[in-house]
C-alpha cells in the first residue's frame, strides 16, 4: 500500500471517528432525556411503556455506534502503524545505501552489507527531529566507522588489501579478492571462509567459483 493510500485511509478513518463521536454525544443526550422522562410521576402506563422502549432503542443505537467507533479507531491505528513502518524502512534503507556508497562499499557487496547493518538500525527522534541511527550513533557516522573496522574493510574497495606485503594483484575495482585469478591467495581464502563466511561466498560468486 502506498503512502498516499495510507494517508487517505487514515484521514477517512479519523473523519468517521469524529462523526461517530458527535453521534454518540447526541444519543447520550437523548438517552438522558428519556431516562428523566421515565422517572416522572405523572405518566400513564402506555406513555411509560413508550418511553421505556425509546430508551432501550437509544441504548441499542449507542452501543452500535460505540462498536463502530472502536472498529474505526483500530483501523486508523493499524493504518498509522503500517505507514510508520513503511516510512522507517524507507528512511533506514535510503540512509544505509547512501552511507555505504560514501564509505566506498563495492556495488556487488552492497546488498550483503545493507542486510547485515539493517538489523541494528532504527529510527529515533533527537530534539524533535527523526533520523536513522545504528546503535546510539547517526547512520552516516556509524557506517563510516564500520567500514573502517575489521569486518567492514572487506566490503570496501581496497580495504581488504593489507598493504605492500599483500599477495596478488588488485582487480579493476581496487579490492583484493583471494578467489580471483589475478589475486588468488589460499591463505586469505581460508581466513575469510572461517571468519566471514558470507563475505567469502560473495567473493566466490564474483570470481565464478562454486
Amino acid at each position: 500500500m502506498s503512502e498516499n493510500n495510507l494517508q487517505t485511509q487514515l484521514e477517512t478513518a479519523l473523519a468517521s471517528i469524529e462523526s461517530l463521536t458527535a453521534k454518540n454525544r447526541e444519543l447520550l443526550s437523548e438517552l438522558k432525556a428519556a431516562k428523566a422522562k421515565a422517572r416522572g410521576a405523572e405518566i400513564d402506563p402506555a406513555e411509560h411503556e413508550a418511553v421505556i422502549a425509546e430508551r432501550d432503542t437509544l441504548a441499542d443505537k449507542l452501543a452500535k455506534a460505540e462498536k463502530l467507533a472502536k472498529a474505526d479507531a483500530e483501523r486508523a491505528a493499524a493504518a498509522l502503524t503500517e505507514k510508520d513502518g513503511a516510512l522507517s524502512r524507507h528512511l533506514i534503507d535510503a540512509g544505509l545505501t547512501d552511507a555505504l556508497a560514501k564509505a566506498g562499499v563495492l556495488p556487488q557487496l552492497m546488498d550483503g552489507a545493507r542486510a547485515m547493518l539493517r538489523a541494528g538500525a532504527a529510527v529515533k527522534a533527537e530534539a524533535g527531529v527523526y533520523g536513522a541511527y545504528l546503535g546510539d550513533k547517526p547512520l552516516s557516522q556509524a557506517v563510516a566507522e564500520w567500514a573502517a573496522g575489521d569486518v567492514g574493510k572487506w566490503y570496501v574497495a581496497g580495504g581488504g588489501n593489507s598493504g605492500g606485503g599483500a599477495t596478488g594483484s588488485r582487480g579493476g575495482d581496487g579490492v583484493v579478492n583471494p578467489w580471483a585469478k589475478e589475486s588468488f591467495n589460499l591463505t586469505q581464502q581460508i581466513q575469510l571462509t572461517r571468519t566471514k563466511p558470507e563475505l567469502a561466498a560473495q567473493f566466490k560468486a564474483a570470481a565464478g567459483v562454486k
